[in-house]
């Protein structure tokens, strides 16, 4: 029998947390014996509040735990506020003692803050990549749904949560198993473990130009191009330009830029803690107020009436 901890932190996914122990618990129907049981932990034994505001019990203190053998670690807004000391370094004694780790939606962040990737690559939430990009670097794994990458497995959260599961299914006892339990549950597998997520922008490229140009702007949101610069290195004429980003996108060439830029403030406002001026360097605005004219103009709110609520109940718009 395996046993598997499932980690809770601030404001974790209550979505994953239910695939995680369905999955274990169908796997355990369909082989007809107990090959797995699990037990909910957390920092101290305290209550977590999940981003719905919805609670579980907690059966453990993750402080009372000399060795795991498999850990599931679940976050998802500010993971800066679960980074507690105590988390932090029974993750690090856990590492050193062999165990299997899972991450779910912005965990990798933690176990970073942990040092424990060393060159392991991860999956984040597509919502929050950019938010934690520059902690991962490389080791981000932005175009997939799920990775496993020797002792540590990641998902960007959602359902992407049961492909990792079962995936750890598979490792400890046999792919006929996870198979037969993605089939109770009325799910398809991936057919690769690590499938690509589709990127947004490869519906741009019918036409080799509007890809080249929606490339650039995607590529330069801290440091935006003149829109004329991007149309000629794209090889294409304005009056092009415009024709080609009408008839796909509804909008001008500068305005779908413009639009780029403010989604990705609106990514860095709902899944990091970065102040409003930092955002706006980072989406290529001088500073706080121009970006804050920008963003009302866009979303009829400023930005920082525009953050997720750190309360523990996102009951609206949030993602489980």
């Amino acid at each position: 029998m395996t046993h598997v901890t499932l980690v809770l932190t601030p404001r974790y996914p209550l979505l994953s947390l239910a695939i995680c122990t369905e999955a274990l618990r169908v796997a355990n129907r369909v082989s007809g014996r107990v090959a797995f049981d699990w037990s909910i932990a957390s920092v101290g034994g305290k209550t977590a509040v999940s981003s719905s505001g919805m609670t579980v019990p907690v059966e453990e203190d993750v402080r009372d735990i000399t060795a795991a053998s498999f850990i599931i670690l679940l976050s998802s807004y500010r993971p800066e506020d679960a980074c507690h000391p105590d988390l932090l370094a029974w993750l690090r004694s856990q590492n050193r003692r062999g165990a299997t780790i899972g991450c779910v939606d912005t965990a990798a962040y933690i176990l970073a803050k942990a040092g424990i990737l060393g060159r392991r690559k991860v999956v984040v939430h597509h919502e929050a990549a950019a938010a934690y990009g520059d902690l991962l670097g490389d080791r981000l794994l932005s175009d997939r749904y799920v990775g496993m990458d020797g002792r540590i497995a990641s998902s960007g959260g959602g359902m992407a949560t049961l492909d990792m599961v079962l995936s750890l299914i598979e490792e400890v006892e046999n792919r006929d198993l996870a198979d037969r339990a993605a089939f109770v549950l009325n799910y398809r597998r991936l057919p690769d473990r690590q499938q690509a997520r589709e990127d947004p922008r490869a519906a741009a490229a019918v036409d080799p130009r509007l890809g080249r140009m929606v490339d650039l702007m995607h590529r330069h949101i801290a440091d935006p191009l003149p829109v004329m610069d991007i149309v000629r290195n794209a090889g294409a004429t304005e009056p092009t330009a415009r024709r080609l980003f009408q008839r796909r996108f509804g909008r001008t060439p500068g305005r779908y830029y413009m639009e780029v830029r403010l989604d990705r403030a609106r990514e860095f406002l709902r899944n990091s803690a970065l102040a409003v001026s930092d955002i706006a360097g980072r989406v290529g605005f001088a500073n706080a107020g121009s970006l804050t004219r920008a963003y009302s103009h866009r979303f009829g709110v400023s930005p920082s009436k525009d953050r997720v609520p750190v309360t523990g109940s996102e009951r609206k718009g949030g993602r489980s």
